[in-house]
């Protein structure tokens, strides 16, 4: 598939949008109050992962690659700690450390692994560093705030206190925010890695189209979440003698959980779309302005951000835009 910067631009966008916004489905009320399993929550976005991916015949012929199975095994487990990072830390900060450590390594694959072309790699790179600076200080913003007024907030309480369903994670007010920053640190460093096996293959001489690599991307995560949920099924019943499955909360999950998967669902296919256009370094880290999205999600409508801190996320909020900018005017040269 070929494609202009312009185009590239027009997929970011789009990325965007739906990555920053698939999230707040966790966060209902609804959801909240049942407290659904972290791989009960994925796997409803998983299916709508498969099940989208089937779009694709409407512009391409079927095409496989069994290479989409390893990138499913770098996205479902990434989608299901991702769960524990925004229940133990909210949207704001679990997306914004998610989405710079997955700058960091697009950076690192596309760069100096990949030695992908830019055209102006000074702008390029200070672009990317605005965009890392603004999602560590999105993310950081409540410790900002309080750093600059001398006054302690008051600790809250984690999301994840006593589940009315039985489950592999449990939390302590305690030791809920470490596990929460540990899951978002680890959904980034993981789950940045997605769409890396398709770079690799192609190096390889697997000839696969950015359109067909979505579907074996979707049958992928298919298969690798039909063996989470086995595998996590025998741990639960065989080591803490549970029920085989958790409870999957059909009664909302089915919209909550289907309306989180056809966001995502949305933003991947315009991600890769991206990568494709602006490349692994450029395009896919570009999308990581999700953050802004999902940020603003936090600050107006959860209500995770108040006062100064408002005023301190809009100021880093804005070297993220930045550095989208400049990144792909780096892309152009």
């Amino acid at each position: 598939m070929s494609c202009s910067t312009t185009h590239g631009v027009f997929f970011v966008i789009g990325s965007v949008l739906s990555f920053g916004s698939f999230i707040l489905f966790l966060k209902l009320p609804a959801v909240s109050k049942l407290q659904p399993d972290p791989v009960v929550f994925q796997a409803y976005k998983s299916f709508w992962a498969f099940a989208t991916s089937f779009i694709v015949l409407f512009f391409h012929e079927f095409e496989y690659t069994p290479v989409g199975i390893v990138s499913g095994m770098f996205w479902v487990p990434a989608g299901t700690i991702a769960v524990i990072a925004v229940r133990s830390v909210g949207i704001a900060v679990g997306e914004g450390i998610w989405s710079g450590v997955i700058v960091v390594v697009n950076c690192v694959w596309g760069l100096l692994i990949f030695q992908e072309d830019v055209g102006n790699l000074p702008i390029t790179l200070l672009g990317i560093l605005l965009l890392l600076l603004g999602v560590v200080g999105m993310a950081t913003t409540k410790v900002i705030a309080a750093a600059l007024t001398t006054c302690r907030e008051k600790p809250e309480l984690p999301l994840v206190v006593g589940t009315t369903d039985r489950t592999l994670v449990k939390f302590t007010p305690r030791y809920t925010r470490r596990i929460g920053l540990f899951a978002a640190f680890f959904t980034g460093i993981w789950g940045g890695s997605i769409y890396v096996p398709l770079k690799i293959a192609n190096r390889y001489g697997v000839k696969t189209s950015g359109y067909a690599y979505i579907l074996s991307f979707g049958i992928g995560v298919a298969i690798v979440q039909v063996a989470v949920l086995l595998i996590y099924g025998v741990i639960r019943k065989f080591v803490f003698h549970d029920t085989f499955f958790p409870n999957f909360y059909f009664h909302t999950l089915w919209w909550a959980g289907s309306g989180a998967g056809l966001f995502w669902s949305v933003g991947n296919f315009f991600s890769l779309l991206s990568m494709l256009c602006l490349g692994q370094a450029v395009g896919y880290s570009a999308c990581q302005a999700s953050l802004l999205v999902s940020g603003l999600w936090g600050v107006f409508y959860f209500k995770e951000i108040r006062g100064v801190a408002v005023i301190i996320f809009f100021v880093f909020a804005s070297l993220t835009v930045v550095g989208v900018c400049l990144m792909t005017l780096g892309r152009n040269g």
